[in-house]
């Protein structure tokens, strides 16, 4: 039987779908280019009768919607529109409904697909990113090591400060590269170029974000593992909300927090599976290594559906958090960094007092 072509009146998205997996009468179908719900009929093959084509219509996002999946169904265009979510079940763009998240299988597969697609880009943004990490390193390391004939002495100090600088420098770098990554795996119509250009627009943005997320999982972490875990699981989605909604800073961070509630364990489930591949891939001999590289684009749209999907219908009605919460998380987040020296300076100071205990029973 032949295809049967269905489009997006809001924004133009189109997709063939094999004519017997359309069910009779009428379906409605969620569009994840632009999030509007549709009714399709049964009798035609596009959604509207009669008037003028859809505007933007193809696969790149619309003036009115610029945000989203950007060139695919829910379902990545593999389900026929009876599997695409409907009135009861799917992620709708009303005030209230409340998302559905993918299986795992279906979000395995579709980051597949993604990936497959994007492959060119997202690897190069990527490359590119570790590029302007360890460029400037070699470079000022270089300009280090060129010095040491004028100053013998002082070799290990030249290329130290050569390494130091070129760290420093290169981090930036390296921060921008990831951003246009984020933004690229947000938005499907954009290039390397472009997506260095739209990182570029929020660059202090990002790096707030990227600064933020890792001083509160890593003062997580140091205070006993469980609120690393937590932490990762709430603020993980923070990047993207910076790149899709222009929301910075620990406002990102709050909407992150309050889209995974409700759905804390499928989001972990599905987090803990994607960084064991990860792991996994990186401890294979020899070839481990670069194929963690590879892996990487992978698992940033893994991670961008999971956001996708817990956003939908909700990115108007997820508060940011008060202002008390937000300095509340970053003090929860600080006591990681102060409770190991405050231990070991209590330890230190136990060892020392039972010493002087010893010394003066001695005496």
């Amino acid at each position: 039987m032949p295809n049967i072509k269905i489009t997006c009146p809001h924004c133009g998205f189109s997709r063939e779908f094999p004519q017997e997996k359309i069910p009779t009468g009428s379906v409605r179908v969620t569009c994840p280019n632009c999030r509007e719900r549709f009714l399709y009929p049964q009798d035609t093959a596009s959604p509207f009768p009669s008037g003028p084509g859809p505007k933007n219509a193809g696969t790149g996002p619309s003036e009115e919607h610029p945000r989203g999946m950007n060139g695919r169904w829910e379902a990545i265009g593999e389900q026929a529109p009876t599997d695409i979510p409907g009135e009861e079940t799917g992620p709708a763009s009303g005030s209230g409904s409340r998302p559905v998240l993918r299986d795992l299988g279906t979000l395995f597969r579709d980051s597949w697909e993604i990936y497959l697609q994007r492959i060119g880009t997202l690897m190069g943004l990527y490359l590119l990113s570790i590029g302007l990490m360890f460029g400037p390193v070699a470079l000022f390391g270089g300009i280090g090591a060129l010095a040491i004939p004028f100053a013998p002495d002082l070799a290990s100090a030249l290329i130290g400060a050569g390494v130091i600088t070129g760290c420093l420098v290169g981090s930036f770098g390296l921060f921008w590269g990831i951003a246009g990554l984020v933004c690229a795996v947000g938005d499907q119509s954009l290039g390397i170029k472009a997506a260095l250009g739209r990182a570029g627009e929020r660059y202090w943005g990002f790096l707030w974000i990227f600064s933020l997320v890792g001083y509160l999982i890593s003062g997580g972490f140091l205070l006993f593992v469980v609120p690393g875990i937590l932490f990762s699981i709430w603020f993980m989605f923070g990047q993207f909300i910076l790149a899709d909604e222009g929301i910075p800073g620990m406002s990102a961070l709050m909407k992150s927090k309050a889209y995974t509630e409700g759905y804390f364990f499928e989001v972990f489930i599905r987090l803990l599976l994607v960084w064991a591949a990860s792991s996994l891939l990186g401890l294979i001999p020899i070839a481990g290594p670069l194929l963690s590289i590879l892996f990487m684009p992978y698992m940033m749209i893994f991670l961008y559906l999971i956001y996708a999907d817990l956003r939908a219908g909700r990115a108007e009605i997820v508060p940011t958090g008060s202002q008390r919460e937000k300095v509340l998380w970053i003090l929860v987040g600080s006591l990681g960094y102060i409770i190991i020296p405050v231990g070991a300076l209590l330890l230190f100071g136990a060892s020392i007092m039972q010493i002087a205990m010893q010394l003066v029973s001695g005496v």
